[in-house]
């Protein structure tokens, strides 16, 4: 049974330390993670318009880890109108798919994007060019992650989700 995970939110939100969380969590070699950012910023060199790349990079990575992986997650900001049609067409590969926006305000993207070691690597101002308000996917299983669920309640959440269904 393969099942796919998609952590989305706007930049500083915490997607990245609890999928790598998540990741860890699980036996060695049974959960493929895929970063937008590592994809698109690291593998690709390219900006994050409309027409880039990574949107088939992405696709292409997930379908390999459906057919090698019994988990995999996708994280990253993930825009509804750059990502949306990709993420719609991998639910359907996948047996199951749980997804989770991280809903929180841009007061605490920011905090949170300020207690990172790469704080240095774009700016508030960057983050504010970035953000999207309440980009939800409207998937059937969406779940909110707001600001008072810590990481480890956040990765309880997710392993529970998946270990029940």
């Amino acid at each position: 049974m393969s099942k796919l995970i998609i952590l989305r939110g706007n930049s500083g939100s915490g997607k990245t330390t609890v999928a790598k969380a998540l990741q860890h969590s699980f036996p060695q070699g049974t959960v493929m993670s895929i970063g937008q950012d590592e994809v698109r910023r690291d593998m690709l060199n390219i900006k994050d318009d409309t027409s880039n790349l990574a949107v088939l990079a992405i696709e292409t990575l997930a379908i390999f880890g459906c057919q090698h992986y019994p988990i995999v997650i996708i994280e990253g900001i993930l825009s509804r109108k750059k990502y949306g049609h990709m993420l719609d067409k991998l639910q359907e590969l996948f047996d199951q798919t749980h997804c989770y926006y991280f809903d929180l305000s841009f007061e605490t993207t920011v905090s949170r994007h300020q207690q990172r070691i790469q704080r240095f690597s774009f700016s508030e101002i960057n983050m504010a060019n970035w953000w999207l308000d309440k980009d939800y996917l409207k998937f059937e299983n969406e779940k909110m992650i707001g600001p008072e669920m810590s990481q480890i309640e956040i990765v309880k959440l997710l392993r529970a989700d998946v270990w029940e269904n």
